[in-house]
């Protein structure tokens, strides 16, 4: 459902302001990983509109974006057991194409190959001579916060901190158009 349009101010700073605001909102719900990756991840933004006081002739903003981070780590397979499901995959492949070739072979009947295997050669097979690394698995829950303070300054909302995160860096520099663009 779309949002309703953001009630606008009289007053530019405010107005460019919320316009900022919403930019900002939608580069935040547009820069989610996918679910595969078995992360999930929640972020909330909370702001202040400070107009001009005694300290400061100027409007101010400060910006806060929270981040959680939720780790869903699956299990983890050695590369001997993703050797056996390949293996089991090509078997069962071979078996269906032998079939589709044999009309009078059974289901789930092995193709023949002609070749036969010593125990040696098994013993060999068997045995898992890759070593498997203990993987580093992540904390399941990270948070993290980024303060941004903003000042409007010659009719145009200006960043006095850069984000830490690049990437939330570049969520500041698409909403506050960093002065190339018009939003009229």
């Amino acid at each position: 459902m779309p949002r309703p349009p953001v009630e606008r101010s009289d007053i530019p700073a405010e107005a460019d302001f919320e316009w900022a605001m919403e930019r900002l909102r939608h580069a935040i719900e547009m820069f989610l990983p996918p679910s595969s990756l078995g992360i999930r991840v929640k972020r909330e933004m909370d702001y202040e509109l400070n107009p001009p006081d005694k300290d400061n002739s100027n409007y101010t903003a400060d910006v806060t974006i929270t981040t959680r981070t939720i780790y869903s780590a699956g299990r983890l397979t050695s590369p001997r057991e993703q050797q056996k499901k390949e293996q089991e995959r090509k078997e069962k492949q071979a078996a269906i194409e032998k079939a589709k070739r044999d009309v009078f072979a059974l289901p789930g009947e092995e193709p023949i190959t002609g070749t036969t295997t010593s125990d040696d050669d098994l013993n060999k097979i068997e045995q898992d001579t890759a070593e498997v690394p203990n993987p580093v698995v992540p904390q399941p829950e990270l948070d993290y916060k980024d303060e941004i303070k903003l000042e409007y300054v010659n009719d145009k909302w200006k960043q006095l901190n850069r984000a830490k995160e690049e990437h939330v860096q570049l969520w500041f520099d698409y909403a506050l158009q960093q002065g190339e663009y018009d939003h009229d």
